[in-house]
């Protein structure tokens, strides 16, 4: 079984079922851009379990996007395979935007969504933080990730030199 992650702004999302009345319909339009899609596909990172190790891969290829411009806490949820298949969403592969090159295949698309399915994948989102099963991960825990990492890292990849800087601070 494979489990797939998904960043998320936890703030969106509501906290308990009283926020939003246990209602999908009433959960805010925010919690829903967060899911913009490109393409009618929304990304994910798969790993093959929800063990500690993983979800560090997972998140060393969420921070070291060419786009990204800082090295801030970050939240994120996890589905199972299984829970994608019982909601009828399907994956397709696409490589990856990141800086680590051997994790580059280790990323997906929830393909094909149409308001339904995104609602679908709402739910799963919900589901999990008004059971508090969303995951932070620190400013300091990203980066000791990165730390630890270092050696895979391409700094060629980030279009911010700030970035290629901040990394090169943490190699000392």
């Amino acid at each position: 079984m494979s489990f797939y992650v998904r960043k998320i702004t936890f703030s969106k999302f509501p906290k308990d079922i009283s926020s939003y009345n246990n209602n999908i319909d009433e959960v805010c339009a925010d919690a829903v851009s967060d899911l913009r899609t490109n393409s009618n596909d929304l990304s994910v990172w798969e790993i093959p379990t929800d063990s500690d190790n993983d979800i560090e891969e997972a998140v060393l290829a969420l921070v070291t996007s060419s786009k990204q411009s800082s090295f801030d806490k970050i939240d994120f949820v996890i589905f199972s395979d299984e829970a994608l298949k019982e909601q009828g969403l399907v994956l397709s592969d696409e490589v990856g935007d990141t800086a680590v090159n051997d994790l580059k295949n280790h990323h997906k698309n929830i393909a094909n969504l149409t308001y339904g399915s995104l609602r679908s994948v709402l739910e799963l989102i919900t589901n999990r933080t008004i059971s508090g099963e969303q995951i932070r991960k620190t400013r300091t825990e990203i980066e000791e990730i990165i730390k630890k990492n270092l050696d895979r890292i391409d700094q060629n990849v980030f279009r911010n030199e700030r970035m290629k800087e901040k990394i090169l601070n943490l190699s000392k």
